[in-house]
């Protein structure tokens, strides 16, 4: 059984977690167990996914909003998810609308 499920750790714990707003204790506890559990490290990516999805559609409440910018968007590597996930729904809505920003394939080579 997964460390999360054993403890009852639910998404939004580990959405806290990725904001950085967890106490140390827990923080390491999740570090931890995203590293020995792939059950964990699984949902913790599903659960980030989401988080950088809502976050790139502008769909997160204010206080989230604000840990996301200030702590999440500190390492490069994330800001570069933020940057993929927001080009990748400006691609689908171009493709919707049928629009000069639809998605091109890429050139075989």
């Amino acid at each position: 059984m997964s460390p999360l499920r054993e403890t009852g750790t639910s998404d939004e714990r580990l959405v806290r977690y990725l904001l950085g707003l967890l106490p140390p204790a827990e923080t390491e506890r999740l570090d931890e167990a995203s590293i020995a559990d792939d059950d964990t490290a699984a949902r913790l990516r599903a659960v980030e996914y989401d988080l950088v999805d809502a976050y790139a559609r502008g769909a997160l409440p204010p206080a989230k909003r604000s840990a996301f910018a200030s702590r999440y968007l500190a390492s490069p590597r994330r800001r570069g998810q933020v940057t993929a996930a927001r080009e990748f729904l400006r691609a689908v809505e171009g493709s919707r609308r049928g629009g000069a920003d639809r998605v091109r394939p890429l050139a075989v080579r």
